[in-house]
């Protein structure tokens, strides 16, 4: 099984080489927070939660991203490589 971190990296140097750039992301005295913040040249950010293929997002991440999305914010729940893959295919904005 592929961990975490592999799956992270992945993500990294993809949305690197495709020129986005890429920031951890931590709320200070909350739970919950997106692992990643995905910033495209186009002025789109998309925050990006990763998973292992079998990984499930908790209650307060749940909640987090709810409220993101209720501002209008783009989330995306990655499971494994094949979905980091399938990100970096399509998700680079125009």
């Amino acid at each position: 099984m592929i961990r975490e971190a592999e799956i992270e990296a992945a993500l990294c140097e993809g949305v690197i080489a495709l020129g986005g750039e890429v920031r951890k992301v931590k709320w200070q005295g909350r739970r919950g927070a997106p692992d990643r913040a995905v910033f495209w040249p186009c002025g789109v950010v998309h925050w990006i939660e990763l998973k292992s293929d079998t990984g499930r997002v908790s209650p307060s991440q749940a909640i987090e991203h709810a409220k993101l999305r209720k501002l209008g914010q783009q989330i995306y729940v990655l499971r494994g490589l094949y979905a980091v893959r399938a990100y970096l295919a399509c998700a680079l904005p125009t």
